[in-house]
């Protein structure tokens, strides 16, 4: 079987199906998406995807909850027309919930339905700011 290999015939076949194959695995950047996922952490990858503080927020999340050792569910309101981002901490056991987290709040959220998410209140003079990024904040409801 291997002298058949080597014969003239399907030496030229097997050139030309390498050939195809590594033109594929290039305009597909096959190679350097190996090499990023071999060389970055699942979290850095997961950031990079999701961003730190813009749609989703998945950086910030991850950095509350690193840095607050926040081991139970915050709820999340993202003013962002984008999906929940509450999957994050879903691991996570008890709810509190007199902590808030507001992703890509802004003054003039004109797509945002309060009437939906009106168990918050929207105004953050109703909150002590924890810790902010951005547009991104960890919020605690005042006495």
């Amino acid at each position: 079987m291997l002298v058949k290999i080597y014969k003239k015939k399907n030496y030229y076949k097997i050139i030309l199906i390498l050939i195809v194959l590594l033109t594929i695995l290039k305009q597909t950047d096959f190679f350097k998406k190996v090499y990023f996922t071999l060389t970055r952490s699942y979290e850095t990858r997961l950031i990079k995807e999701y961003e730190f503080c813009g749609r989703e927020s998945i950086g910030f999340l991850s950095q509350i909850k690193n840095d607050f050792n926040i081991d139970y569910k915050i709820p999340i309101i993202n003013y962002e027309i984008s999906p929940n981002s509450s999957w994050y901490f879903n691991n996570l056991k008890k709810i509190k919930t007199d902590k808030v987290i507001f992703l890509n709040y802004t003054m003039d959220n004109k797509d945002f339905d309060y009437k939906k998410n009106n168990k918050f209140s929207h105004n953050l003079k109703s909150y002590r700011i924890i810790y902010k990024y951005a547009n991104c904040y960890f919020l605690e409801k005042n006495d």
